[in-house]
C-alpha cells in the first residue's frame, strides 16, 4: 500500500526531512497502532484497547498529508490544509488512521453506544474524518454529544480500572471466588483428615443411625465434632451455614473420597514402578482367601525396585465368583491392564501350591506364562519350608506330640475357669521359686507367660513360639492338669476326663523327647522362616540361607551322638522337675512292631536318638533336598556373578545367563566383554568382596556394566515368597470383620490400602482435585478455568 505522505508537496516541508521521518523506526512501529479502521465493528481484547488508548497520539515528527481546498483569497485559488498535532491534546478522544488518512473518535469506536440517531455519528466512528477545513468546529460539536459522553465515560472507567486492577469488578469477583474455593478446600481437607485417620488405624467410620449421649453418630462424625471442638473454625462455620444436603459427611461422600484415596495410592505405586532405572518391570504375587461374607477375595501384590531395593505392595483385592485357573488368570490380567501396567513388563509370578494356581496345564501360572513367557512362575519358598516341616512331622511320635500341644491350647483357650486355674498354678510355682535360695531376686527362672498359645497351622513362625511358651510353662501346665483331673474345684466330668488324658500324654517319655527334639530344630527353622517371609529378601540370599541350614542339618546328622546329648540333657531336666517327675525309659520291644519304633538299643538315650532324633532329621534333610529345587536353579544360575563367587563362573554358566537374560539386556552383544572386565576388576580385590546383590549394586559402576547391572536388578525383582499377600489377608480380616460384613469391595480396597500403606503420604490437594472432577458439586472446590 502506498504511503499517504507521497501526495505531499515539497513546498510545505523539506523533502529530506519527510524522508527521514518516514524511515524513523519509532514512527513506523507506533504509527501502526493508530490504524483504528481495522477495529471498527470488531471486538478486540482489553490489552489491544489499552494500547490504542495509551499510544493514540502520533509522534511529533510525523508529517500529516495535505488536502487542497478552493480559496479565492489565494493567488493559486487553492488552500492546503492538514491534520494538526494540537488537536490531539485539545481533544483527548481522537486518534489518526494511517490507512485512511483520517481521524476517529477512539472512545466511540472502542466503547460504542447503540441506537445512535444522528447522521453525523457516522463520522469519527464508522467513517474516518478528513474535512480539515471544518475539523475544529466538528470536533467540538462531537465532544458535546450524549453518545460521545457515554463512550468517553466508559473509556475513562476502562483506563482507570486497567491502571488500578484492584478496582476491576471481574478481578474482584474472581478473587472472591478463589477465596471461597480456598475455604471449601479447607473444609474438605478437614473431612479428608478424619477419613484418613479412621483408615490408617482400621477404625470403622459408620455407626448407628441415632446419636449417643454426646451427640455423636459413628466414629467419623465423632472425629468431625472433635475437630470443631479443637478449634477448626472453618469446619464449624461450614456445618453452621451449609444446607442439610451439602454437609459432605454422608456415606456417599465417604465412599467417593475413599475411591479417590485408593486411586491416589495406586497411582503412587504405578509412578514408582515407572520411575525405575531399568524400565517399568515388576513381578506379581497373588493368593485367594475367603472373607467374613464368604466371598472369595484374590489379593494382588506387585514387587518392584525403589532405589535398587525390592518393595512389595498390595494394590487391590479382587472379588472372584469363580476360582478356576482360567478365571483367576483373567482377573489378574484385567486388573494389571486396568491400573495402567503392561504384562509385557512382568518378569515373575509367585503363588502357593494350590492346583488352580500352580497347575502345570490349567493353573493360573501356566496360563499367564503361555501368554507372557517372560513372566516366569516361582513357587513360594515359605510354603516349601512349611511343607518340608509338615511332611517331616509324619513320624508317629511327632504327630502325637503336636496333636497333644494343640489339644492343650484348645483346652485352656475357651474356658476362663481353666485359665484361672492355670494362672493359679503359675503363681504358686513362681512363689516357690522366689522363696527358694536357688532363684535370684531379679526374677530369673520365673514363669512370665500366662497363656498357652495355639499351635497355628498357617502362621509358621508362631509354631516355634507356641512350643517355646509351652516349654516355659510345662511345669505349671502339668500341675494345673493334675489339679483338674483330681476333681478338686467342682470340675465337670468332661473337663476331668480331658485333663487326665492330656496329663498322661504330656508325661509320657516319647512325648517329652519328641517335644525337645522338635523344639531344638525349630530354632533353625524359625530364623529361616522369618528370612523367607521378608518382603525385601532376594532369591540368592534366600538360597544361600536354605543351603546353610541344610548343611548344618547334615553336620548334625554326621555328629548325631554329640548333638543329641544336649537335647537328651534338656529332656531329662524337663522330666525331672518337681511337678513332672517322669523317667525317660525306652518302651518295651518285641519281635514285630508296626505302630511305633522297635529299634535295638543299649540305653534309653541311644534308643530315642535313633527312634526320633535321627529319623526326624533324615526326613528334614530329604524334604530340603527335594524342595527348593527351582529356587536353587535360578539362584545358582546367577550366583557366580557376585564378586565373592566370580572366580567360579565358567563358560557354561555364562552362556546360560546370557541366554536367559538376553531379551532384557541393554547390550547383549557386549555381555561377554563385560564379564571379562568384571572378572579382572575383582581379581585384584581378594578381601571385602560384596556377597549379596544390594551391596554389589551399591559398589559397582552401573554405567560401565549395564548388562550385569540389569541382571542383578532382575534378580532382586524375583519373589522369594508370597508372604506379603498373606500379610494383606490379615489386614482384610481386620477391616472386613463380622460387624462390617456388608462392606462393598471399592470401599474395602480403599480402607485396606490406607491401612497397609502407612508409608505413602496422601496429597490432599490432588485428592480434592480428583473428587471435584468426578461429579458436579454444590460446593466449588476448584477453578474451572484453571485446567
Amino acid at each position: 500500500m502506498a504511503d499517504p505522505t507521497d501526495n505531499m508537496e515539497p513546498s510545505q516541508h523539506d523533502s529530506n526531512t519527510a524522508d527521514e521521518d518516514r524511515e524513523d523506526p519509532d514512527v513506523g512501529v507506533r504509527s501502526s497502532m493508530y490504524d483504528v479502521s481495522q477495529c471498527v465493528g470488531k471486538r478486540i481484547n482489553d490489552d489491544s484497547k489499552y494500547k490504542l488508548i495509551k499510544d493514540r497520539i502520533p509522534p511529533a515528527s510525523y508529517i500529516f498529508p495535505c488536502k487542497e481546498y478552493p480559496d479565492k483569497a489565494k493567488k493559486s485559488g487553492v488552500r492546503k490544509r492538514s491534520c494538526q498535532h494540537k488537536w490531539f491534546t485539545q481533544f483527548e478522544y481522537i486518534t489518526y488512521s494511517l490507512k485512511e488518512s483520517g481521524l476517529y473518535c477512539l472512545a466511540c469506536v472502542l466503547f460504542p453506544v447503540e441506537n445512535r440517531t444522528s447522521c453525523r455519528a457516522q463520522f469519527l466512528i464508522n467513517k474516518s474524518y478528513t474535512n480539515w477545513k471544518d475539523a475544529l468546529a466538528d470536533l467540538k460539536k462531537h465532544s458535546v454529544c450524549e453518545y460521545h459522553k457515554t463512550s468517553a465515560a466508559l473509556m475513562e472507567s476502562f483506563v482507570r480500572t486497567t491502571q488500578n486492577e484492584a478496582s476491576r469488578v471481574d478481578l474482584m469477583l474472581n478473587a472472591r471466588k478463589m477465596e471461597q474455593i480456598a475455604k471449601n478446600r479447607d473444609v474438605l481437607r478437614s473431612i479428608l483428615r478424619c477419613v484418613e485417620y479412621c483408615g490408617r488405624h482400621g477404625i470403622a467410620m459408620r455407626g448407628h443411625a441415632g446419636e449417643d449421649a454426646f451427640g455423636y453418630s459413628g466414629n467419623f462424625n465423632g472425629l468431625l465434632r472433635l475437630c470443631i471442638e479443637s478449634g477448626d473454625k472453618t469446619l464449624e462455620a461450614h456445618f453452621e451455614t451449609c444446607a442439610r444436603s451439602a454437609t459432605y459427611s454422608s456415606k456417599t461422600t465417604q465412599n467417593e473420597l475413599l475411591n479417590c484415596i485408593k486411586e491416589f495410592i495406586q497411582q503412587h505405586i504405578i509412578k514408582e514402578i515407572n520411575a525405575q532405572h531399568h524400565g517399568p518391570l515388576f513381578g506379581i504375587q497373588a493368593d485367594e482367601v475367603t472373607d467374613v461374607s464368604n466371598k472369595e477375595q484374590l489379593g494382588l501384590v506387585l514387587r518392584y525396585l525403589v532405589n535398587d531395593k525390592p518393595v512389595e505392595r498390595i494394590v487391590e483385592f479382587i472379588e472372584c465368583e469363580n476360582i478356576t485357573g482360567l478365571a483367576l488368570a483373567k482377573q489378574i490380567l484385567d486388573k494389571i491392564d486396568g491400573i495402567g501396567l503392561s504384562m509385557n513388563e512382568c518378569r515373575s509370578q509367585s503363588y502357593d501350591g494350590a492346583g488352580n494356581m500352580a497347575g502345570l496345564r490349567r493353573g493360573c501360572a501356566s496360563r499367564i506364562s503361555n501368554l507372557h513367557p517372560k513372566a516366569v512362575y516361582y513357587y513360594c519358598m515359605s510354603h516349601d519350608l512349611n511343607l518340608a516341616v509338615s511332611k517331616s512331622c509324619n513320624l508317629p511320635e511327632m504327630q502325637v506330640m503336636l496333636d497333644a500341644v494343640k489339644q492343650v491350647g484348645l483346652f485352656f483357650r475357651y474356658s476362663p475357669k481353666k485359665q484361672t486355674c492355670l494362672e493359679a498354678s503359675i503363681d504358686k510355682i513362681n512363689r516357690e521359686r522366689r522363696e527358694s535360695s536357688a532363684v535370684p531376686d531379679q526374677g530369673a527362672g520365673l514363669i512370665n507367660k500366662r497363656k498357652v498359645k495355639m499351635l497355628c497351622e498357617t502362621r509358621w513362625v508362631e509354631r516355634h513360639t507356641a512350643l517355646q511358651d509351652l516349654d516355659d510353662m510345662f511345669e505349671a501346665v502339668i500341675d494345673c492338669l493334675a489339679s483338674i483331673s483330681s476333681g478338686d474345684g467342682n470340675w465337670d466330668t468332661k473337663s476331668v476326663t480331658e485333663a487326665n488324658g492330656l496329663l498322661i500324654h504330656l508325661t509320657s517319655p516319647k512325648l517329652i523327647v519328641a517335644f525337645k527334639v522338635n523344639l531344638h530344630f525349630s530354632g533353625y527353622l524359625k530364623s529361616l522362616s522369618l528370612l523367607l517371609q521378608g518382603p525385601t529378601q532376594d532369591i540368592i540370599t534366600a538360597h544361600e540361607k536354605v543351603k546353610l541350614v541344610l548343611d548344618e542339618f547334615k553336620d548334625v546328622r554326621a555328629t548325631s551322638e554329640d548333638k543329641f546329648r544336649e537335647v537328651w540333657q534338656n529332656a531329662q531336666t524337663l522330666a525331672g522337675k518337681e511337678y513332672v517327675q517322669v523317667e525317660l525309659s525306652m518302651p518295651r520291644r518285641c519281635g514285630q512292631q508296626t505302630m511305633r519304633s522297635n529299634i535295638e538299643a543299649n540305653s534309653p538315650e541311644d534308643y530315642w536318638r535313633k527312634a526320633i532324633f535321627i529319623t526326624y532329621l533324615d526326613h528334614l534333610i530329604s524334604e530340603f533336598n527335594s524342595r527348593f529345587t527351582h529356587a536353587s536353579k535360578v539362584a545358582t544360575r546367577s550366583l557366580s556373578l557376585l564378586p565373592a563367587h566370580i572366580h567360579n563362573l565358567n563358560d557354561e554358566e555364562m552362556s546360560d545367563i546370557h541366554q536367559f537374560y538376553a531379551a532384557d539386556m541393554p547390550s547383549p552383544n557386549t555381555f561377554t566383554h563385560e564379564i571379562n572386565l568384571w572378572k579382572r576388576e575383582w581379581r585384584s580385590t581378594i578381601e571385602d568382596r560384596p556377597k549379596d546383590i544390594e551391596e554389589t549394586l551399591n559398589r559397582m559402576n552401573k554405567s560401565f556394566y549395564p548388562n550385569i547391572t540389569q541382571i542383578l536388578r532382575l534378580l532382586l525383582m524375583l519373589p522369594v515368597s508370597s508372604a506379603s499377600v498373606e500379610r494383606s489377608h490379615s489386614a482384610l480380616k481386620l477391616i472386613k470383620n463380622k460387624l462390617r460384613s456388608t462392606m462393598e469391595n471399592e470401599r474395602l480396597n480403599a480402607l485396606v490400602l490406607l491401612y497397609v500403606h502407612k508409608s505413602i503420604k496422601l496429597d490432599y490437594d490432588i485428592i480434592i482435585d480428583m473428587y471435584a472432577r468426578r461429579n458436579t458439586r454444590r460446593m466449588m472446590l476448584c477453578n474451572p478455568l484453571a485446567d
